[in-house]
């Protein structure tokens, strides 16, 4: 497993053009099949990149907060862990949503 979205895109291309140099082509049903020595099936590039983009979604988040740029207030570098914060925040938020209820 690679935390590159390259290097699974390669990988995936990789298993298409495997199936289809032998004239197969790739369903669904292929998810699951090995297409290489290596053990990697598609199921598992799929995985790779949906891990990818949970990983650089809450990288690209965190930095947006500790340096928003021109507008906004930055955030101290240790914010995920300030746990009153986000508990209340947490908490009010809840209170909202019953009190909608």
């Amino acid at each position: 497993m690679c935390l590159l979205p390259n290097a699974a895109l390669y990988v995936g291309f990789q298993g298409i053009f495997s199936y289809e140099k032998v004239a197969l082509g790739i369903a669904i049903g292929d998810v699951g099949e090995e297409f290489t020595t290596d053990d990697m099936t598609m199921a598992l590039v799929w995985t790779m990149l949906c891990v990818d983009t949970v990983l650089y979604g809450l990288l690209t988040w965190y930095m947006d907060s500790v340096k928003p740029g021109p507008y906004g207030q930055a955030r101290p570098i240790y914010f995920p862990f300030l746990v009153g914060s986000s508990v209340a925040k947490l908490a009010s938020l809840i209170q909202i949503c019953i009190m909608k209820e």
